[in-house]
């Protein structure tokens, strides 16, 4: 919104000379949240673990595409077994995507997406490791199935939203 050359500010202070820029608090307040995050060790190795995590699963399109199959096979399971009602507007297709640090609900959006279908995570990242022809890809949904599976990473955030 800001840019130099073509943002709205930019365009707004050549239309008004007499209009002044403030920056929003909020999106300030996010930063500095976002940098003492990454100033805590435990929190920033926690989103580190989230960024890779997105990155080994985003990163192609037959991960993505086998989370989504994962995920509605278990809706289904959970359906028939009456574990969760259908009506309009539940149950409906979730995925995860990269937060941005210019706005916390990406972050809280991300990692509740994540609390929700963890599980066909788990499987998409057991898949990566049995049937990947990449060592690198194996050894890494290893080490990230190790790290979502301890103690610290269920308990660390409270995702209660």
């Amino acid at each position: 919104m800001r840019s130099a050359l073509n943002g709205l500010k930019t365009l707004i202070m050549k239309e008004v000379q007499s209009a002044h820029y403030i920056p929003c608090f909020p999106h300030q307040l996010q930063l500095a949240l976002v940098f003492v995050a990454r100033n805590h060790s435990d929190i920033n190795d926690f989103f580190d673990l989230i960024s890779r995590l997105l990155n080994v699963i985003g990163s192609s399109y037959k991960r993505r595409d086998t989370l989504r199959e994962t995920q509605a096979t278990k809706l289904v399971e959970a359906l028939v077994a009456g574990d969760i009602s259908s009506c309009g507007g539940l149950n409906q297709e979730i995925g995860i995507k990269r937060p941005g640090d210019t706005c916390w609900g990406s972050h809280f959006g991300s990692l509740s997406n994540i609390k929700i279908i963890y599980s066909s995570i788990c499987e998409v990242l057991k898949y990566i490791m049995k049937d990947s022809n990449c060592q690198d890809h194996k050894a890494e949904a290893r080490r990230l199935l190790k790290s979502l599976q301890t103690f610290d990473f269920i308990f660390l955030p409270k995702l209660d939203g």
